[in-house]
């Protein structure tokens, strides 16, 4: 079993950081993948890897990163280097998370046009290193309220990379949440990996048309994680999140896809092994 989405480094898992990872050896978890999303994060993602064999290492600058101020030109060029840098350590094996996050937590105050702008511009930055770098690519996507607005741009943004683009590899949309609509548009890309977090556990919200779309997926497209220490899954919801539950989350689909337990989790370390084929090849 792998976990493909997880903040290992975060603050809340200083102090028994040694014991979640026991927890995830318990249950078989294989690989950890531990995502850095601006430049500190990133520092302290590499340092994780260098304490537990089983941790791997994603970089990136999340969309939020480029809300955070106005931003010069040569103040973004410098952060975007950093990063060329730091995708080039020989343990990491993804860029991301990046995209686009078009979500106001505040209803009065909404995303402007230049912070998509931007973000769109760090997106895209992002995509031509995971290139360079023959590396996967993992996308936070969070549409604002009651559109699928992000999802339709990443869409026309990956839609729009040559087929035949050098060194492409997968696609992976961290924590997945689309509509049944996006969805067809996304199965029409080659590469691309819908990744399901805790929140699949929780019951859909009325209306929805979640679990009609989990089911359109095929199986050979499904990634686990957790995200943690976010989004715990059912029974744990409430709770801090981490790697051993990603079990709860493989039992869910297998649930969705009437599969059994032990079928799923093959399937899924299946499609893992082929979205990070770096990831099998660090000793």
């Amino acid at each position: 079993m792998i976990d493909v989405h997880a903040h290992l480094h975060d603050e809340a898992f200083i102090g028994d950081l040694d014991a979640v990872v026991d927890r995830a050896r318990a249950v078989r978890i294989e690989n950890i993948v531990t995502i850095g999303t601006d430049p500190e994060e990133n520092r302290r993602a590499i340092a994780c890897y260098e304490t537990y064999p089983e941790v791997r290492v994603s970089v990136g600058l999340h969309p939020h990163f480029f809300n955070e101020r106005e931003w010069q030109a040569e103040d973004l060029k410098l952060r975007i280097e950093e990063l060329r840098e730091r995708a080039k350590h020989p343990k990491v094996v993804a860029i991301g998370e990046c995209g686009l996050d078009y979500f106001s937590h505040d209803p009065t105050v909404s995303i402007t046009d230049d912070q998509k702008k931007i973000q769109r511009e760090g997106f895209l930055a992002q995509i031509s290193i995971a290139a360079e770098q023959g590396l996967p690519l993992i996308i936070h996507t969070r549409p604002s309220a009651g559109t699928m607005d992000a999802y339709e741009d990443v869409f026309l943004i990956l839609k729009a990379r040559p087929a035949d683009e050098e060194n492409r590899k997968a696609v992976i949309l961290h924590c997945y949440m689309g509509d049944l609509a996006v969805t067809e548009k996304f199965l029409s890309l080659p590469d691309i990996f819908f990744s399901f977090t805790g929140n699949i556990t929780y019951k859909a919200k009325d209306g929805s048309d979640r679990d009609a779309t989990l089911r359109m997926i095929p199986i050979e497209r499904m990634l686990s994680e957790t995200d943690c220490p976010y989004l715990a899954p059912v029974p744990y919801r409430g709770k801090r999140n981490e790697p051993a539950y990603v079990a709860e989350v493989v039992r869910c689909i297998a649930e969705m896809k009437q599969m059994t337990y032990t079928e799923t989790e093959e399937r899924i370390g299946s499609n893992a092994r082929a979205a990070f084929p770096r990831m099998f090849e660090i000793v």
